[in-house]
């Protein structure tokens, strides 16, 4: 990773990054969903300097513990 200087910055485990494919995998979804996610501001992807869709691991796993809490909470309801 590189700093406003150039030079590479330690990599930690929060920083790894995903292709839209494997988040969708790790979610459990359809990589439509997460595009319509990303166009809702649901789940932002970031974009590579090729557009193409990336996402860190840290906000992956962050959006899974949200679905299952409210998951959870909907069934405490029932």
């Amino acid at each position: 990773m590189s700093t406003p200087h150039g030079e590479l910055a330690a990599v930690t485990e929060d920083d790894r990054v995903l292709q839209i494919g494997e988040a969708a995998r790790l979610l459990g979804v359809h990589v439509e969903t997460l595009r319509r996610w990303d166009a809702a501001g649901t789940l932002a992807a970031h974009r590579s300097p090729t557009k193409q869709r990336y996402y860190l691991v840290r906000e992956v796993e962050q959006h899974r513990a949200e679905r299952e809490a409210r998951r959870f909470a909907a069934a405490a309801v029932a």
